[in-house]
Parts: structure tokens; C-alpha cells; sequence
């Protein structure tokens, strides 16, 4: 009776250490998953803004060099303007095509490296 009795102190106490190890585990995995997903959005997040002064500044410069070509400032500014009306179109239009590999990428982050 008394082996029965240490047998099953044994395995409640391997049990109890199973379950912390694997506790652990996923609090590393999900800590692992938040940074990558986190560092991932930072990063969008400044090549976005970088991008966008970029683009701000050539847009600029674009509006200002085709205003004297057609006479005209005002008029170049809408020619640019308009250009970025077809663009903002031409993405409403393809949104889906878009939206799938971002998609594609946050599933592979939190579902490919899984336990």
C-alpha cells in the first residue's frame, strides 16, 4: 500500500512539474510571438513615415516643377492631386490583394511557430 502511495506522489509531483514547465514554455512562446509581431509593426510603422515625408516632398517638388511648366502652380498641384485620387482608387479597387499577404504574414507569426 505504502508503494502505491509513493508511486502516486511520484506522479503527482511530476505532473505539477510538467504543467509549470509547460506554463512556462508558453509564456516564452507567447512573449517570442508578441516581440516578433511588435519589432514587425514598429518597423512598418517607420518605413511608413519615412516614406510618407518622402513621398510629401517629392510631391512637392513635382507640383512646384509642373506649375511651371503648364503656368501655373494651382494647376500643378491638381494634376498631382488628381494622380493620388487614381492611386487611392486603383488601391480601394485591389484592397484584397493587399490585405492577403499582409494576412499571410501575421498567420505565419502566430500559428507556424506554434508548440
Amino acid at each position: 500500500m505504502s508503494a502505491i502511495r509513493e508511486n502516486a506522489e511520484d506522479l503527482r509531483v511530476s505532473v505539477e512539474a510538467l504543467l509549470e514547465n509547460q506554463a512556462s514554455y508558453y509564456k516564452l512562446w507567447s512573449f517570442k510571438v508578441g516581440m516578433k509581431s511588435l519589432t514587425l509593426l514598429i518597423q512598418m510603422m517607420l518605413f511608413t513615415l519615412f516614406g510618407l515625408m518622402a513621398l510629401l516632398f517629392l510631391s512637392t517638388a513635382a507640383a512646384f516643377a509642373l506649375g511651371d511648366v503648364l503656368g501655373s502652380t494651382t494647376q500643378g498641384f491638381l494634376v498631382i492631386g488628381g494622380f493620388y485620387v487614381v492611386l487611392l482608387i486603383a488601391a480601394y479597387l485591389l484592397r484584397e490583394q493587399i490585405n492577403r499577404p499582409i494576412l499571410r504574414r501575421f498567420s505565419d507569426i502566430f500559428f507556424a511557430e506554434g508548440p
